[in-house]
């Protein structure tokens, strides 16, 4: 009995830790991918409200009721992109590959007129394994197409996102461990009222045995000095 409540015990434990641990590695998680999708979705405006382009002047944060990134010349250079403007008319694709080096301007422009077809202005596309990130606008006669390498910005948010799932089997690893080890300091007060149940019930049983037993000699003596009666039969 003893071992089973202590079992349970362990268990309900690690449960309640769980039902802890999973709601702030989940609430982690989800704020860390919606931020990194936020960064992904501004830095596409600013390119595409710029023709494709990096700003040539102060670059222009959206508000917003949730704090995003501050973007400036030298943070948006760090990011891997490049743009295509596809005009209305007849005329050639204008392309910008300065700020990256493993696409060629003829796929840009093979990537541009794939994603030109589609119904979203927003979305992913796979190139060579990488997964590039891209917004379309259209305005003033042309329509312009960014496209951002959010390989490397979603790495690091899949990393975080692990060691948190890390972390977490870990921490419920180790706590586990630790209960078992100290579970039976823990219901030692339970132990100890058992085993002072089955002493008290041992002790009743013995001091209750005697008195029967004197009772059962006298009236068998009775009986034989006697006969029986219908008072030692009662008895």
């Amino acid at each position: 009995m003893i071992q089973h409540f202590r079992n349970r015990f362990i268990v309900f434990s690690t449960c309640a830790l769980i039902l802890v641990i999973i709601p702030i590695i989940g609430g982690l998680s989800a704020i860390t991918y919606f931020q990194s999708r936020r960064e992904v979705n501004s830095v596409l405006t600013i390119l595409v409200n710029n023709e494709g382009q990096m700003p040539r002047g102060q670059v222009k944060n959206q508000p917003a009721i949730i704090p995003q990134p501050h973007f400036t010349r030298e943070s948006l250079s760090q990011y891997r992109f490049f743009s295509a403007t596809i005009p209305d008319g007849k005329g050639p694709i204008r392309i910008d590959n300065q700020h990256i080096l493993s696409v060629s301007p003829t796929e840009i422009k093979r990537l541009a007129q794939r994603v030109q077809g589609r119904q979203k202005g927003q979305g992913q596309v796979l190139y060579r394994q990488t997964v590039y990130a891209y917004k379309r606008k259209h305005g003033k006669g042309q329509t312009t197409i960014a496209f951002l390498d959010e390989s490397l910005l979603m790495a690091k948010t899949w990393a975080i996102i692990y060691v948190g799932l890390l972390l977490g089997v870990i921490s419920l690893v180790i706590y586990t461990t630790i209960l078992i080890l100290f579970s039976r300091r823990a219901i030692r007060p339970i132990i100890e009222a058992e085993h002072r149940q089955k002493e008290f019930i041992t002790n009743a049983g013995h001091e209750l045995k005697t008195p029967l037993t004197v009772i059962e000699a006298n009236t068998e003596m009775q009986e034989l000095t006697s006969g029986e009666s219908e008072l030692t039969t009662s008895t």
